[in-house]
């Protein structure tokens, strides 16, 4: 096959001439290694319980790489909307410019789900919290339980534009530098977040915040003191 292969390279592809390619993602690339070379034996017929546990095998590796695609998928649509939040900044200075109320409509118009929340989170630094003396860490957002999003609209918090004007709320901010103080900590954005909207909410949606479990009854209690 070799030599066939460098004559052919040598003097031009014969069309004749046939090869096969194999197209294999890493997890399909291990499989055909170990499999290779513990499976095959010449004149040698594979025990039962070893064919079983090839089979257990070849079902895990098949699961880890849609597991591994789905994380992809997710890593590359949270970069596509940290790319676009990216895009929508709204400078005070010059929000009446043609291009700047371009972005406004944008960013009025883009509308928050489970996704691109925490992409917009992750994206966030909280700037003036910190500049409060708030210790803020810097550790990705990775996801939120179920009904996170329904709090938000009933807070009226339901575009990329009402999620920066929330997060910016200097009363909310002062309410949590106010809890920072007696509960000293380096705090998750995460944390910080649902803080903020608890302190944003109305009753229900306070009490829908534990009913949903996006808090513990014991942070209620303790974010109850700076409502």
């Amino acid at each position: 096959m070799q030599n066939a292969l460098t004559k052919n390279l040598k003097n031009g592809l014969n069309p004749s001439f046939k090869a096969e390619i194999q197209l294999l993602t890493l997890m399909q690339y291990v499989w055909d290694k170990i499999e290779h070379s513990a499976r095959y034996k010449p004149d040698t017929e594979l025990p039962v319980n070893k064919q079983r546990l090839f089979d257990r095998a070849a079902a895990l590796i098949e699961i880890t790489d849609h597991l591994f695609k789905e994380i992809l998928d997710t890593t590359y649509k949270e970069d596509k909307i940290s790319d676009e939040i990216n895009k929508i900044e709204i400078h005070p200075q010059t929000q009446n410019e043609p291009h700047e109320q371009k972005e406004l409509k944008k960013a009025r118009k883009t509308q928050i789900d489970g996704i691109n929340l925490i992409g917009f989170l992750n994206k966030f630094d909280f700037t003036a919290l910190k500049a409060k003396g708030v210790n803020v860490a810097n550790e990705k957002v990775f996801e939120f339980k179920r009904g996170i999003v329904q709090v938000l609209n009933e807070c009226k918090v339901k575009s990329f534009f009402d999620l920066r004007e929330f997060l910016n709320d200097e009363i909310l901010l002062d309410k949590f530098v106010s809890y920072a103080k007696e509960h000293s900590a380096i705090f998750h954005k995460k944390y910080v977040f649902l803080a903020l909207l608890y302190f944003k909410s109305d009753t229900n949606g306070r009490e829908m915040m534990v009913k949903k479990e996006l808090i513990s009854k014991r942070l209620k209690s303790e974010f109850e003191e700076f409502v």
